[in-house]
């Protein structure tokens, strides 16, 4: 049911996955196939990505694109690549959309969980509403690319000395 909500159910179930203080046994088994379990998108939305974010269709960007994903995941798929310059590199695309299906969703658990906390006294130990923000805030960072962008640059520099790194 969480694959087929969209991608911001994938990463709440991801989320929850880690949680067996919250959730029995069976739920964790099952939500676990979510790590790993998340189908690509087509290779003609990959392409239609590209050239919306970069201007350029990926024929004139890389001298070579692997059409098939070496990962897949709720907001985004990994393609390795090869610039024209022969420099090897891999590409992140995000799917197409999921920033708005993400809002609308996250809209959708901030009113349920206004309704759990009004509704069901049991609930109101657990914060739903706080959660809800934490995994807003969460999922948005993950959206933001840019910072992941620099995150890794900054990892880069920190341990480009160190040999048992390879980045």
């Amino acid at each position: 049911a969480f694959e087929e909500l969209g991608a911001t159910f994938i990463k709440l179930g991801q989320m929850l996955s880690m949680r067996s203080d919250l959730l029995p046994h069976e739920f964790i088994v099952e939500l676990r196939k979510l790590q790993v379990n998340v189908p690509p998108f087509t290779l003609s939305e990959v392409r239609k990505v590209i050239k919306e974010e970069l201007g350029r269709p990926v024929e004139e960007i890389f001298a070579y694109f692997e059409e098939t994903p070496f990962a897949a995941a709720s907001i985004a798929q990994v393609h390795r690549a090869r610039l024209p310059d022969g420099e090897r590199v891999v590409v992140k695309v995000q799917r197409p959309g999921v920033d708005r299906l993400i809002e609308t969703d996250l809209d959708i658990l901030f009113t349920i969980a206004r309704l759990l906390e009004r509704y069901i006294a049991e609930v109101s130990f657990y914060e739903p509403v706080s959660l809800i923000e934490e995994f807003a805030k969460s999922i948005r960072r993950e959206l933001d690319f840019t910072s992941e962008a620099s995150s890794t640059d900054l990892f880069h520099r920190y341990f480009e000395d160190d040999p048992r790194v390879k980045i």
